[in-house]
C-alpha cells in the first residue's frame, strides 16, 4: 500500500508566509462556482495563478509554452527552439510529475511522461490556471508537483480572425542567407458561431519553419526544421435543462531531430494525435442546490522516429490510446457548506515496436478513482476546503492522496492562505516494461516491473496584500519527496526506486498597475537537498540540477491602438551530469498596433540581448529573433 501521509504534518514544517497571487484572490470569499476540474474551485487556499483570456491576448505567445515562460512558479524547460520539446516544471519538480488537464481531459502520456506545451496552440484558450503544489487529491496520479488547467474558447459571440506571423533570425544572415528573414511562418485561424442558443467554436494553427537560428555566435542550428498544423472543433447546445458539449482536436508534426550538441543526430520524427470528449451538464437541480458534469473522453497519439544511424536500432513506432468517464457533482447542502464529489475510471493501452519484442506484450493499464471535497464557510471571511480521494490501478499500488487548504480575508486587504497536502506520479509505461535493449559498446537498458509510484508532501503559506493599485504577495513553501526514480548506475540502467529529496523555497511579487500601465515583478528562491542513501537533512548537499534563483521583470503599456511589452526573465546557473550550465538573463520586447479597424499589427524581439544559453543541457537555445505578425479580425 503506497504511504499515505497527512498534509496537516507537512504545513507545520513549512519555512515562511505567502500565497501566490491570482486575480481572485482579493476578490472576496464567496465565489461563483468555477468550472468543475478548476483547482480554485476545489482548493481556494491553494498556491493558484491565474491566466485570462485578455492577458492571453496581449502576450503575444502562440503557444502555451511561451505563454507560461515567466509565470509565477512554473518554469517551462526547453530542448531547444523549433520544434524542441517543451515542458513544465513546478517549483524544482520534474516534467513527469506535473499534470495537464485540457477541458477535464488529461494530456500527460502515460507511456512516457509528462505533456509538450510547445503543441498546445494560444489561439484555442481562454484561461489558464497554474496550481504550485501537489494536486492528486483532485486530479489523480502524476500531479505530484502540481497542475496546470486549460479551458478552451467557447463562441459566446460570433467571430472570426486570421493571424499571420514570420520569425526572422538576424544573426543567420551572414551563413544562412535572406531565408534568415523568413525561417517560421505559422496561420493561426480563430472563430465563433453562435446559432440560436448552440455555439460553435473553431481554432486551427499551420506552421512550417527552418529553425536554422544562430547561437554561441554565427554558428546555426541544423537539421531542425519542422512543419505541422492543429485543429480544434467544439459544439455547445442547451439539452433537458443542462449542456451538451461535444470537443475535438487533431495535430500532427513532422520534424527534423538536431540532438544535443554532444549527440548530434540526422533522426525524423512525425508526431500524429486525436482527442474527443462528449460532456453533458447541469447546475439547476434540486432547485439549484445541486450541479453536475458528466464526462467520456478518449485519445490517440502516434510518434514515429526514424534515425539512420545503427546505434539507435531500428526506426520505432509508438502508439497511445486511452479512453476515460469522468463524473463530478457540487451540493450546496447550506449556505456554510458545499460538498463535490467525483468518480474518474481510464483505460489505457500501448502499442509500440518496443513493447512487441517484449515476453510480456503491449502494456495497458485501468484505473479507477474516487473522491470527497467538502467546503466550509466559517463565519464570513474563513474557507476550509479538505479534499481525500483514493484511486486503484492493476499496475501499482492503490493509495490515498489528501490535501487542505484554508483561506482567510483577514481585512479588505489582506489575505491569508495555507494548504497542504499528499500526492503521487505513476510509474510509466516506458519506465515498467520498456524491454531489454542493447545499444552496443556495453550500454543496455531494461524496465522495472516492480517500481513503486514516488510520493510526495507539500505544503505552502502566505499572504497577500492589496493597496489599491499595488498588490503585493509572497510564499514560503516545501515538497518531501520519496521513492523518486532514477535510472542506476552503470552500464546496465534500470529504472529504480532510489532517491528522497527535500525542496524548500520561497517566492515574493509585486504588482503595479495604473494609467495603461502594469510593473510585475517575481522572485523565487529553490534550495533542494539529496536526501539519498539516509543522509540528514543537515548534511544533505544541495541538487545542483535546478538553478537557486529565478527573477521575471515585467511592464506593459495599453492605450487606445497601441500596447507594448517588456520582460526580462533571470536563471541562476545550474550544474546537470557535470555539465556546468551558466546561469543567463533574456530580455523580450513586444507591441502591437490597431492599423485599422479589425487590423492589429505586432512585432517581438526575443532573446534581444542576444544571450547565449541554454535551458536543457546541450540543447542551445535560439538568439536573437524578430517575429513580425499581422491579425484580422472580421
Amino acid at each position: 500500500m503506497r504511504k499515505t501521509l497527512c498534509a496537516a504534518a507537512l504545513v507545520l514544517a513549512v519555512l515562511g508566509l505567502g500565497a501566490e497571487e491570482t486575480k481572485e484572490s482579493l476578490s472576496g470569499i464567496v465565489e461563483v462556482r468555477a468550472p468543475a476540474w478548476s483547482p480554485l474551485a476545489a482548493a481556494p487556499g491553494a498556491p493558484v495563478t491565474v491566466v485570462e483570456a485578455e492577458e492571453i491576448e496581449a502576450s503575444g505567445a502562440s503557444t502555451l509554452a511561451e505563454l507560461l515562460s515567466g509565470r509565477s512558479g512554473v518554469f517551462v524547460q526547453r530542448s531547444g527552439g523549433g520544434a524542441g520539446v517543451a515542458s513544465a516544471s513546478v517549483r524544482g519538480s520534474t516534467a513527469n510529475q506535473v499534470l495537464v488537464v485540457v477541458d477535464g481531459l488529461r494530456l500527460n502520456d502515460s507511456r512516457q511522461g509528462g505533456a509538450d506545451l510547445s503543441q498546445l496552440p494560444t489561439a484555442s484558450i481562454e484561461r489558464v490556471e497554474i496550481l504550485s503544489s501537489g494536486a492528486s487529491a483532485i486530479y489523480g496520479p502524476d500531479a505530484l508537483g502540481g497542475a496546470i488547467v486549460v479551458t478552451t474558447k467557447r463562441a459566446r459571440e460570433s467571430r472570426l480572425s486570421a493571424e499571420l506571423s514570420n520569425v526572422s533570425y538576424p544573426g543567420a544572415l551572414s551563413e544562412g542567407g535572406a531565408s534568415a528573414l523568413a525561417d517560421t511562418q505559422r496561420l493561426a485561424i480563430d472563430a465563433g458561431l453562435v446559432l440560436g442558443s448552440a455555439d460553435l467554436a473553431l481554432a486551427a494553427t499551420a506552421e512550417r519553419g527552418l529553425a536554422a537560428y544562430p547561437y554561441g555566435g554565427a554558428e546555426l542550428r541544423k537539421n531542425s526544421a519542422f512543419s505541422g498544423g492543429s485543429a480544434r472543433l467544439s459544439l455547445s447546445t442547451p439539452l433537458a435543462g443542462g449542456k451538451l458539449q461535444a470537443a475535438f482536436s487533431g495535430a500532427l508534426r513532422d520534424a527534423d531531430v538536431a540532438g544535443s550538441l554532444a549527440f548530434p543526430a540526422e533522426a525524423e520524427q512525425g508526431d500524429k494525435s486525436l482527442r474527443g470528449s462528449l460532456s453533458f451538464s447541469h447546475d439547476g437541480l434540486a432547485g439549484g442546490l445541486l450541479s453536475f458534469v458528466a464526462q467520456a473522453s478518449g485519445s490517440w497519439k502516434r510518434l514515429e522516429y526514424y534515425d539512420p544511424d545503427p546505434w539507435y536500432g531500428a526506426d520505432d513506432r509508438h502508439d497511445m490510446a486511452t479512453g476515460g468517464l469522468d463524473l463530478r457533482a457540487s451540493w450546496l447542502a447550506s449556505g456554510n457548506l458545499e460538498v463535490g464529489a467525483g468518480l474518474t475510471g481510464l483505460y489505457e493501452a500501448a502499442d509500440s515496436t518496443k513493447f512487441a519484442a517484449s515476453p510480456g506484450g503491449q502494456p495497458s493499464r485501468f484505473s479507477l478513482g474516487g473522491y470527497l471535497a467538502p467546503k466550509y464557510l466559517l463565519g464570513e471571511r474563513l474557507v476550509l476546503a479538505p479534499v481525500a480521494r483514493f484511486d486503484w490501478a492493476e499496475d501499482y499500488p492503490a493509495g490515498l492522496s489528501l490535501m487542505a487548504s484554508l483561506r482567510w480575508k483577514a481585512s479588505e486587504s489582506l489575505e491569508l492562505r495555507a494548504s497542504g497536502g499528499t500526492s503521487y506520479r505513476a510509474p510509466t509505461f516506458n519506465e515498467l516494461y520498456w524491454p531489454f535493449e542493447d545499444f552496443g559498446g556495453g550500454y543496455s537498458y531494461e524496465g522495472n516491473p516492480d517500481l513503486r509510484p514516488e510520493t510526495a508532501m507539500a505544503g505552502d503559506l502566505g499572504a497577500a496584500l492589496s493597496f489599491g493599485v499595488l498588490e503585493l504577495s509572497a510564499s514560503g513553501f516545501a515538497r518531501y519527496v520519496d521513492d523518486l526514480i532514477v535510472s542506476s548506475a552503470g552500464a546496465a540502467s534500470t529504472p529504480v526506486n532510489l532517491n528522497k529529496a527535500f525542496v524548500p523555497g520561497a517566492s515574493a511579487k509585486a504588482t503595479l498597475a495604473m494609467a495603461g500601465f502594469e510593473v510585475a515583478a517575481d522572485y523565487e528562491f529553490l534550495y533542494p537537498l539529496d536526501l539519498s542513501g539516509g543522509v540528514a537533512l543537515a548534511d544533505a548537499p544541495r541538487i545542483e540540477s535546478l538553478s537557486a534563483h529565478r527573477a521575471d521583470l515585467s511592464a506593459s503599456y495599453r492605450q487606445a491602438a497601441f500596447e507594448g511589452r517588456f520582460a526580462l526573465r533571470y536563471a541562476s546557473e545550474k550544474t546537470v551530469s557535470g555539465t556546468a550550465i551558466p546561469g543567463a538573463a533574456i530580455l523580450d520586447l513586444g507591441a502591437g498596433y490597431k492599423i485599422g479597424e479589425g487590423l492589429k499589427l505586432g512585432l517581438k524581439a526575443e532573446n534581444l540581448l542576444d544571450t547565449s544559453y541554454e535551458v536543457v543541457s546541450g540543447y542551445p537555445m535560439p538568439g536573437r529573433s524578430l517575429t513580425t505578425s499581422l491579425k484580422v479580425e472580421l
